[in-house]
């Protein structure tokens, strides 16, 4: 296993999409959980508002995470959509810290976390590209073990933020 680790980190950017994955993880663990006091303590909506704000902020997301993968398929640069998506996702959770109206806030979010809503699936993307041009022949590890750095990162996030 040791072997297979080793090889797995010797790919050119493997380590550093494997961070890229445990610090998403991490974020939306630590984020998620509160998105509901914050909204009904702080802002005052109502929880069926903001089950509505969650709906259209998820669909958005899945529908430009599909119109930009199906051009990122076809040859625009994954790390450029990667870097402009979490850029995305970082002016999206800043607008919690900035905009305090609701309706402000929703439209600002949906845009957003729309727009960043393709850095999870560019990242995979990337890293298979990473594998595909290494002699790494183990490809479902290689996913695998990404996958299980958004979980590490998903579960150690809560504990971290609570030591900071």
């Amino acid at each position: 296993m040791i072997k297979r680790l080793t090889a797995l980190f010797s790919i050119p950017s493997y380590a550093l999409l494997f961070l890229c994955m445990l610090l998403q993880g991490m974020g939306i663990s630590l984020s998620a959980p509160f998105l509901s006091i914050y909204f009904t303590d702080q802002l005052g909506v109502s929880v069926g508002m903001f089950g509505i704000f969650l709906s259209v902020t998820l669909i958005a997301g899945i529908w430009i995470s599909t119109l930009i993968g199906r051009r990122s398929d076809l040859g625009l640069n994954r790390k450029n959509i990667y870097l402009v998506a979490t850029l995305c996702n970082t002016l999206a959770y800043s607008g919690y810290l900035l905009i305090q109206d609701f309706t402000i806030l929703f439209i600002y979010m949906t845009v957003f976390t729309a727009l960043g809503a393709p850095g999870m699936a560019q990242l995979f993307a990337i890293s298979r590209e990473a594998v595909n041009k290494s002699n790494f022949t183990e490809h479902a590890f290689a996913n695998s073990t990404l996958r299980s750095a958004f979980s590490l990162g998903f579960i150690t996030g809560p504990l971290i933020g609570t030591l900071l």
